[in-house]
């Protein structure tokens, strides 16, 4: 099966729903990107390589950015 956007954001609640297209915004202000769908999350890929991927869940939205710098912040849950 061929995952979707859409597929992710069925059932969800439009809170999460709302959250996830907020985050497709601020993406869409970095510039060009493109889509890569998996079954478990929805990537952001730039002209070399992907840079955030977002999942839209029953209680928000579950992300993250591949940032060649470390970022301190209470809203981060794990950096490696």
């Amino acid at each position: 099966m061929d995952w979707t956007v859409e597929d992710h954001l069925r059932d969800k609640p439009a809170a999460s729903v709302a959250l996830y297209r907020d985050f497709v915004r601020l993406v869409e202000a970095c510039g060009p990107f493109r889509y890569a769908v998996s079954k478990t999350t929805i990537t952001f890929k730039g002209t070399r390589r992907g840079f955030a991927g977002a999942r839209p869940t029953a209680q928000g939205l579950r992300g993250y950015l591949d940032l060649h710098r470390a970022v301190s912040d209470p809203r981060i849950l794990s950096a490696a």
